[in-house]
């Protein structure tokens, strides 16, 4: 596919994205869990820091731009919240704790604007962590003008992978509904894809992109019936009788997550039994409440290598802080606070400016177990060079219950969103 048309379609993905992230939550926020650990197959781990030093002296400040318009306090800034918690408690950053300002971009192209514009005028903040600005085009420009880095934002718009300023872990909004295609395409065999969109001028353009994507990618599979729903829409079983008629091998949803929950169900009464590629941009607490029926088939694509000690700690903060457990958009914000002790560790006086030269000097990593091979200094040249610090991993998942997951194919190999698997 040529450059000049994927670059066209590159926003109209990144908001198509985020309308089947379902912005990562729903209002139905006030459960927690008194469980001393959170498991994936059989891995549990330790869920409590390392007791360190009070930290004292000035904090070092951090800013959150997010776009939940339906809490006053999001899944993704809770997160960002025990993340720092832990830090603290651990010792802060060279000594000086670390404290977090949340600011609501509502959402709205302006209000993140002035958010960034806030946090910009703030001489106090020294970087933000995990922004997640679903319309926030031009927010990012701005904060990367006054040396704000935009450490592990969760990105939405292709500014946000490519400026200089900003330091992604994962494949952000453009990996839900291309890692669920990708997931059934990888673990399911399947080759003929059905897809259920919100209907929204930008996901009229979506289907297209990822069209180019499976194509680019060297999968096989491609996308043989789109249906478009209005974001109202509350019975599915024509939706689910097109797919039916069509022969698809199997569904990916790019619907907020309530629609998603309703249309699990219904597919479970219907005894529809073809897989259903789910983002894991959907919290587990979210598919808690649904019947085993209904979670049966679904295969869970995720940026995060979910197994381990950090992964387990990062649920058990979430439930502790009754928190929309297991959505990528929160993991990415609960190590975004992680990543920036990273920055600034042994740079007691480290400023604005700073974090982004030392952000940018960071040799490759895997952070923290959980991403694929993170490295600023290269640039990613798939869909147009758009995306140059995407970071391709992503991990297949099988809903066990409640929290629990386990690997959708045998062990738990990394598959690449921009390459089909040689075996």
């Amino acid at each position: 596919m040529r450059e000049g048309r994927f670059r066209v379609g590159v926003a109209a993905l990144m908001a198509a994205a985020l309308i089947a992230a379902g912005c990562g939550s729903s209002n139905d926020n006030k459960s927690s869990s008194s469980s001393s650990s959170a498991t994936t197959g059989s891995s549990t781990g330790s869920t409590t820091a390392p007791a360190g030093k009070t930290p004292t002296g000035t904090p070092y400040k951090l800013g959150i731009i997010d776009d939940d318009p339906t809490q006053p306090e999001s899944d993704i800034y809770k997160s960002a919240q025990a993340s720092a918690k832990a830090v603290n408690a651990a010792g802060g950053v060279n000594g000086r704790p670390v404290t977090i300002e949340h600011c609501g971009g509502q959402v709205n192209q302006n209000a993140s604007a002035a958010c960034a514009r806030k946090f910009a005028a703030d001489s106090s903040m020294i970087a933000t962590v995990g922004n997640f600005m679903a319309n926030g085009l031009g927010s990012t420009p701005i904060l990367q003008k006054a040396g704000l880095a935009s450490v592990a934002n969760y990105a939405t718009q292709p500014e946000d992978y490519s400026c200089n300023a900003c330091f992604p872990i994962g494949y952000s909004s453009l990996g839900g509904p291309l890692g669920s295609t990708t997931a059934l395409a990888d673990t399911a065999n399947a080759k003929n894809i059905g897809m259920l969109f919100v209907d929204v001028p930008a996901a009229r353009s979506y289907v297209a992109l990822i069209q180019g994507a499976l194509k680019a990618s060297g999968r096989t599979a491609q996308l043989t019936k789109t249906v478009f729903v209005p974001v109202n829409t509350t019975s599915y079983a024509g939706v689910i009788a097109q797919f039916a008629a069509a022969k698809v091998d199997g569904i990916v949803l790019g619907i907020p997550v309530v629609m998603v929950s309703a249309f699990l169900r219904q597919v479970a009464q219907q005894g529809y039994d073809k897989p259903l590629g789910v983002s894991a941009t959907a919290s587990l607490t979210a598919l808690s409440k649904l019947p085993p029926a209904a979670t049966k088939n679904i295969v869970l694509s995720s940026a995060f290598h979910r197994q381990g000690d950090t992964y387990n700690t990062i649920i058990q903060a979430q439930k502790d802080a009754g928190d929309q457990v297991g959505n990528d958009e929160a993991i990415n914000a609960y190590l975004a606070v992680q990543l920036f002790k990273k920055i600034a560790q042994g740079k007691p006086d480290i400023d604005r400016r700073g974090v982004t030269a030392a952000a940018n000097a960071l040799p490759p990593f895997v952070f923290e177990g959980m991403t694929g091979q993170i490295d600023y200094a290269k640039k990613q040249p798939f869909l147009g060079g758009a995306f140059a610090r995407l970071v391709p991993s992503t991990w297949y998942y099988k809903y066990k219950g409640g929290t629990d997951i386990e690997p959708a194919v045998s062990g738990d190999p990394e598959f690449n969103l921009f390459k089909a698997p040689t075996s």
